[in-house]
C-alpha cells in the first residue's frame, strides 16, 4: 500500500498594512495539496468585491519547521474570467476581482518547486 502524505490548510488574511492605492487586503482560503500525486487538487478562495486577495500557501508543510524556500514559482495554468492575478513571491499571489463584480469564478495555480515536481489548486472563487 502506497502512503500519500497531503496537507490541509485553511487560511484567513484580514486587516494587512496596505499601500496608499490599495485598500486593506482580506480573503479566506481553504486548500488541500500535495507533490506525490499528478492532479489538480480542490481549493476555495473567498474574496470582497472590489479589494484585493493576497494568498500565501505554506508549500513546506505545517508549522514554522516548513519554510517555502522549496518553491521556485508560481504559474496561472488558468486565470479567472472575472479579476487580474498577480505574483508577488514564489508563493505568494493577489486576486483582485473586477470593479462591482459579485459571484462565482475560478483559477488554476500551479506552483513549481526547486525539485522540479509541481502542486496544483483550482481555486472556485467566490466575490461577495
Amino acid at each position: 500500500m502506497r502512503k500519500i502524505a497531503a496537507c490541509l490548510f485553511f487560511m484567513g488574511v484580514t486587516a494587512l498594512p496596505a499601500k496608499a492605492q490599495e485598500p486593506m487586503l482580506g480573503c479566506l482560503a481553504r486548500y488541500h495539496t500535495t507533490t506525490m500525486v499528478q492532479e489538480d487538487f480542490p481549493g476555495s478562495l473567498g474574496a470582497y468585491k472590489n479589494r484585493p486577495c493576497r494568498l500565501t500557501i505554506n508549500v513546506g508543510g505545517v508549522g514554522a519547521r516548513a519554510p517555502s524556500s522549496g518553491a521556485k514559482h508560481i504559474e496561472f495554468a488558468e486565470r479567472p474570467k472575472h479579476g487580474k492575478i498577480s505574483a508577488k513571491t514564489a508563493t505568494t499571489f493577489v486576486f483582485l476581482p473586477d470593479k462591482d463584480f459579485t459571484g462565482p469564478d475560478s483559477m488554476l495555480v500551479r506552483y513549481h518547486m526547486k525539485s522540479g515536481k509541481t502542486m496544483s489548486i483550482r481555486f472556485a472563487i467566490t466575490v461577495s
